[in-house]
């Protein structure tokens, strides 16, 4: 089933699924809307989702989650989402990357893109001001500056983006922002905007960005019921690294975690997520998935030249990770992944999915483990074909779903469908 493509509501293309199953049978399927262009930011991108009710057999309209203004190159982007449940509270979560019109990822600066709590705004020639509540307050001389009535963005801090057409009006501080925002009513309606920057980001980082695809909930030990998001991070050498965030309070304060890349021993290297590295060594996408006994496992996107997914163990909800590990079964051509935990029949299991292949975003496969991820035993060839990204769910105890990118023609791989396919156990070998 075609659920996003090129064309779909004067949209030019969609990419970077995200699925989710909640408590209550709601399908959300998430995607970037590539409005002008199909390139990743800087670029014009809108967060959307689409909801199905009878378990993945029909889909809503598309639902506008996150937008802000601007068009084409100089559009500012909301992209990359992330689904969480928090399954206490029945509140669905929505993690994203923003960032202002002509920023990506590659020409973000280091910063956080605040003062003292305040959000930077900046003129094209440098000249910065501060949002203060619902003031604009001049840096030179800390004076309040009287906000035009059509500048009403500025006052409630949710729509500031960009470039616009003269040097006297205002942009954000060009790097780049983790946004997130919640639904209590199964993603019909989403909250505004909040801005996690303040809590989770540092000064020297450049990029930091959502997973994307999905989050956990810790399901037991002293961590029990601690939100998760998968993000990664840059520096100004060019280093990507793999992080997280956690909340022990149901979203009401934010937390980094660790980063694999931190004190990392790679080819009798120690190297750092903040400082200079070589490029191979980059984490970029990554997924969280409980295991059966409460350890949490950490599967991440490897840039090293052995063309397969690396992954990490937890024993304490998140905390801390033991050393990475090469995944050798999971043969991956430096893409993203997806991988769930599962229950079926009173055995618990893993399921990961990913372009099989390791040159090519081709043969999409997804492979089952049933002894925590230790060795994979059953796999299904979901698209033989061009296949990028992907995210998986369970619709109910036997059957699945997933969400991925059906690239249609290899020499214009970035123009592609989110295909929705359904699937059963018995479709394994």
């Amino acid at each position: 089933m075609r659920l996003y493509y090129p064309g779909m509501n004067n949209i030019r293309n969609y990419r970077i699924p995200s699925l989710l199953t909640t408590a209550k049978g709601t399908v959300i399927a998430g995607a970037d809307a590539r409005v002008i262009t199909s390139s990743d930011n800087p670029n014009e991108i809108h967060i959307v989702v689409r909801r199905s009710e009878d378990k993945g057999e029909t889909f809503s309209e598309p639902i506008l989650v996150a937008k802000y203004p601007g068009k084409g190159l100089n559009g500012a982007a909301a992209l990359d989402s992330c689904l969480l449940e928090d399954k206490k509270h029945h509140r669905i979560w929505l993690l994203f990357t923003h960032t202002p019109g002509g920023v990506g990822l590659f020409n973000s600066q280091a910063g956080i893109g605040f003062d003292k709590g305040r959000k930077i705004l900046q003129k094209e020639d440098g000249t910065r001001y501060f949002i203060d509540a619902t003031k604009l307050v001049s840096e030179e001389d800390e004076t309040c500056l009287d906000v035009p009535d059509e500048w009403g963005y500025f006052k409630n801090g949710l729509d500031i983006y960009s470039k616009r057409k003269t040097p006297e009006e205002l942009k954000e501080y060009p790097t780049s922002f983790l946004q997130i925002v919640y639904s209590e009513d199964e993603g019909i309606t989403w909250s505004n905007p909040e801005d996690l920057n303040e809590q989770v980001k540092e000064d020297w980082m450049t990029f930091i960005g959502a997973g994307p695809g999905r989050g956990i909930q810790v399901e037991q030990g002293d961590n029990c019921n601690r939100i998760i998001f998968p993000i990664y991070i840059g520096n100004k050498h060019g280093l990507l690294s793999s992080s997280l965030i956690y909340s022990d309070d149901f979203g009401a304060t934010w937390v980094r975690g660790v980063s694999p890349n931190d004190d990392r021993k790679v080819d009798g290297n120690v190297i750092h997520s903040e400082l200079k590295a070589a490029l191979e060594y980059c984490l970029t996408e990554s997924q969280l998935v409980s295991l059966s006994d409460g350890r949490i496992k950490w599967y991440l996107r490897n840039h090293l030249p052995n063309k397969c997914y690396v992954s990490a163990v937890s024993n304490n909800g998140g905390d801390t990770f033991d050393q990475l590990k090469l995944e050798k079964e999971l043969v991956d051509p430096t893409s993203q992944a997806s991988v769930i935990s599962f229950e079926s029949n009173g055995k618990r299991g893993l399921m990961f999915s990913n372009a099989f292949d390791p040159n090519i975003r081709q043969n999409g496969t997804v492979k089952i483990s049933w002894d925590d991820g230790d060795s994979w035993s059953e796999s299904y060839c979901i698209h033989p074909n061009g296949f990028g990204y992907s995210c998986l769910t369970q619709l109910t105890k036997d059957t699945f779903g997933i969400l991925y990118e059906n690239i249609m023609d290899q020499n214009q791989w970035i123009d592609m469908e989110l295909e929705f396919k359904r699937f059963t156990l018995d479709d394994f070998k």
